[in-house]
């Protein structure tokens, strides 16, 4: 009968122990409050979590989106009778393959972060629609678009708060802001001028030399995407988490 008691306590301890951290996956690694460096703790465990981030696999209990590719809404360019184009479609590979460049624990008690991240290369893909007028050439076509940004950079900010709900203290978190920074990218529109090979290299030419037009639409439109995936991430990832799981007081 002892023996029998004992190793029910034992299971009903394990079945409670799977139930605490079944709120948070187990591929998050806590950090404890008391650590009086939490910074790298909350990097180390923000490192591991690339593959998971890129997948979205989180564990059996977890449905949470992946982070590539990237799908971004569509972008519309009108600037007058002499500048319209328009990108749709648009796939981004890479994201995933982010390097954690800094991070800043503004403040740990009100959950509030910054990170710099490193984003080596994002290559797209998309469909497009164009009639502009670029250093005197005026350049027309339709079809696919495929391209790279290379060695951008991200600034993140993450703004948490907690939630009192039946006696615990559940983890939120506001919108997630991103802003990139892009110093190289390349382009490549397929059939232009109806598919005219010299016409065509001549206008993907001025299109690239004139690169940082085509980004000041298309960067505001990746930042908004980030923002919406990350922040869709988190909050489905830490939906049942409490303070307390996330930043035990000790481990």
């Amino acid at each position: 009968m002892y023996f029998k008691l004992n190793n029910f306590l034992i299971l009903l301890v394990l079945v409670n122990l799977g139930f605490s951290y079944a709120k948070l996956p187990s591929v998050i690694e806590r950090c404890s409050r008391k650590d009086p460096n939490p910074r790298d703790c909350i990097r180390a465990s923000v490192e591991k979590l690339r593959t998971n981030l890129a997948t979205g696999n989180w564990g059996d209990d977890f449905k949470v989106p992946k982070l590539e590719p990237l799908l971004l809404d569509g972008i519309y360019m009108d600037r007058g009778k002499d500048f319209k184009a328009n990108f749709t479609d648009i796939s981004v590979n890479g994201p995933g393959k982010w390097i954690l460049e800094d991070i800043k624990v503004a403040d740990l008690e009100k959950l509030t972060f910054d990170f710099i991240l490193t984003l080596p290369k994002l290559e797209f893909t998309s469909k497009y629609s164009l009639n502009v007028r670029l250093a005197i050439v005026d350049i027309k076509g339709k079809g696919n678009t495929k391209g790279y940004f290379k060695n951008s950079r991200a600034r993140v900010r993450v703004r948490g708060y907690v939630e009192p709900k039946d006696g615990k203290n559940y983890v939120r978190f506001r919108r997630i802001q991103v802003r990139i920074n892009i110093p190289e990218a390349k382009f490549y529109l397929e059939n232009l001028f109806n598919g005219d090979e010299v016409l065509g290299q001549l206008g993907n030419r001025v299109i690239n030399e004139n690169s940082q037009i085509f980004l000041a639409d298309l960067v505001p439109g990746l930042e908004n995407s980030l923002s919406e995936k990350f922040t869709d991430i988190i909050n489905n990832v830490l939906r049942d988490a409490t303070v307390e799981d996330m930043f035990p007081p000790e481990l």
